[in-house]
């Protein structure tokens, strides 16, 4: 056998030895932002990652949308996920699970699945002719965040609640109907005792029955909302997030009941537009203020005399910058910083 042949023989057998030695963690973080399918088909690259899929702790079966989907290939994805379900590892838990457009037989037997499992990330897209679907269904011990997007309107009976102790986060996203608002239950919220961050998404707030009483809240971002005008009570709030929303008159007062924020973000468009004219009425705030950053190849100019006023008005040494991608203002106190980020995002 000749030395090049012998030394090419060497290099596969190094090459395969390099992939079988990585540890099954360190494998499933490089699996871990891949759907579960393409993560299966890496079970050809060697001998050690044959059976890797079956402990994987993260999740994905992201179908299209039913509208898209032919029925060969539904029939295929199907298939493969009831494999998925029968062939994994039953003993490996399961940390993040996340479900979308998935037919409701399928998805009603991976959600009980997981929480036999231990989950504790679901991440739930319900498809829009669903049947109604019980917040009960997701009780568990285990899981701390929780995003789901379904018709809350279908939710029967009244005394249907979710049993959810471990839930630290939710992500609450309203199933796009045309020329259907619906209504978000009090109790999706209120039956969450070590609850702390919430985000809601696509929802008609001024009408809601919500009470915008929820003392525990450290974390709160509403995206794509029209916001009601009732004035919350977050004493306890740290973060607020609003991302393209509909503003109320009296955001203001809204506002001024936020004691505890220290982080405001906004998208830059309503920094500059919205908040501009109700914020420009109200006294200056920020009596240490060291600078006001606008976005790269912004000028002084696009800033409103109310909102330069609101801005620097108590203090006069702060100057304005314009070499950052951010609108950041820093406000030193005692044992913290106050933070009012306006990101130019496209939410589109």
């Amino acid at each position: 056998m000749s030395i090049d042949v012998q030394s090419k023989k060497k290099l596969k057998f190094t090459d395969e030895d390099r992939i079988s030695a990585l540890p099954d963690d360190l494998i499933h973080q490089i699996l871990k932002s891949v759907d579960t399918k393409e993560a299966v088909q890496t079970s050809i690259l060697s001998k050690r990652w044959k059976f890797v899929w079956t402990t994987l702790p993260f999740l994905k079966f992201k179908w299209a949308h039913p509208r898209f989907q032919d029925t060969s290939v539904n029939k295929s994805n199907a298939k493969f996920t009831r494999h998925v379900l029968n062939y994994r590892n039953h003993n490996s838990s399961i940390s993040c699970l996340e479900l979308k457009y998935l037919t409701p037989g399928l998805l009603d037997r991976f959600i009980k699945y997981a929480i036999a499992h231990h989950v504790e990330c679901l991440d739930v897209h319900l498809r829009h002719k669903h049947k109604p679907y019980m917040l009960g269904s997701f009780s568990s011990g285990s899981i701390k965040k929780l995003k789901v997007r379904m018709s809350f309107e279908d939710i029967v009976p009244e005394s249907d609640c979710w049993d959810l102790p471990a839930l630290t986060s939710l992500h609450l996203c309203r199933l796009f109907l045309f020329f259907e608002n619906q209504n978000l239950p009090e109790r999706c919220i209120t039956c969450l005792p070590a609850l702390r961050d919430l985000c809601l998404e696509d929802w008609d707030l001024r009408e809601s029955s919500l009470s915008f009483n929820w003392p525990g809240l450290t974390s709160f971002c509403l995206i794509k909302c029209i916001l009601p005008t009732k004035v919350w009570n977050f004493p306890g709030l740290k973060s607020l997030e609003l991302l393209d929303v509909t503003f109320p008159k009296n955001m203001r007062e809204i506002f001024t009941a936020l004691v505890s924020l220290k982080d405001l973000i906004l998208s830059f468009d309503e920094a500059l537009s919205s908040i501009s004219d109700f914020l420009g009425r109200s006294p200056p705030p920020f009596c240490n203020l060291k600078y006001v950053k606008l976005p790269h190849g912004s000028e002084e100019a696009i800033i409103s005399n109310n909102l330069r006023s609101y801005l620097l008005g108590a203090s006069p040494t702060a100057s304005i910058v314009t070499t950052f991608s951010q609108l950041m203002l820093k406000y030193l106190l005692g044992t913290g910083m106050y933070l009012l980020t306006c990101r130019n995002w496209d939410l589109m």
